[in-house]
């Protein structure tokens, strides 16, 4: 085998072994990072750029989670679809509580689901789509503070 072409790879990292299906999940509903399971997926409502231990892009193209939205919604849609219907069919409630209270859960309910759709969106993609060595980049070291130089103005 041609060396030239070994030696291209050699500053590429690593891809961890793919995990089972069921592990990815898991790991990614309890806001670990899919393919290692240890490193961080969200900062309150945000996901993090890329995994701070396999260095991992979590946003493997532009717009990636734009679909999550949609999932988001129908989600909560369908949720709200199942809560709301038999109780303003069966309940003696007057409809301005109806409302208010189907109002309530259609404001919370897409932030309950946020993270836990985008976590299960990645993990699907991860299992569908191993990770290629492109996708881990690692993490640039930051500037040293000097006295006459410091890293924030």
């Amino acid at each position: 085998m041609n060396n030239d072409v070994l030696r291209e790879f050699d500053d590429m990292p690593l891809v961890p072994p793919p995990a089972p299906p069921l592990r990815v999940i898991g790991r990614a509903l309890r806001g670990r990072c899919p393919v290692c399971g240890q490193g961080r997926l969200f900062r309150r409502l945000d996901t993090l750029p890329s995994c701070t231990v396999c260095h991992f892009h979590y946003e493997r193209e532009a717009g990636y989670f734009t679909n999550t939205i949609a999932l988001n919604y129908t989600i909560v849609g369908t949720l709200l679809t199942l809560i709301v219907a038999p109780i303003a069919y069966f309940s003696p409630f007057p409809v301005w509580q109806m409302l208010t209270g189907a109002l309530a859960l259609a404001v919370v309910l897409p932030l309950l689901f946020l993270l836990p759709v985008r976590a299960l969106w990645l993990a699907v993609d991860v299992i569908v789509r191993p990770p290629q060595p492109v996708e881990f980049t690692e993490a640039a070291a930051p500037e040293p503070r000097t006295k006459d130089h410091p890293a924030d103005p």
